[in-house]
C-alpha cells in the first residue's frame, strides 16, 4: 500500500500516518499534533480509485496470473 500510495502521489508524512507508523524525531512526536485527516482521507480515496481501476482490469501494471491444477 505505501508503494501504490507514493506512486499516487502522497508525500511520506501522509503515508506513514495512513499506516500509523510511530514519528520517531521530536517535533512530531510532540509537537506536532496535527491529526492529518483530511490528507489520510485523501489519500485513502486516491487508493480506492486505483484499487478499484486494477479490480475492473483497467490498469496496465498488473498482470493476470493463469491458476494452476493442484
Amino acid at each position: 500500500m505505501k508503494t501504490r500510495l507514493a506512486a499516487l502521489g502522497t508525500p511520506k508524512e501522509v503515508r506513514d500516518r495512513v499506516l500509523n507508523h510511530v514519528q520517531s524525531d521530536v517535533g512530531s512526536r510532540h509537537y506536532n499534533l496535527y491529526e492529518y485527516a483530511a490528507e489520510k482521507r485523501a489519500a485513502f480515496m486516491r487508493f480506492e480509485g486505483a484499487l478499484t481501476a486494477i479490480l475492473a482490469g483497467e490498469s496496465a501494471a498488473v498482470v493476470p496470473l493463469a491458476r494452476t491444477a493442484s
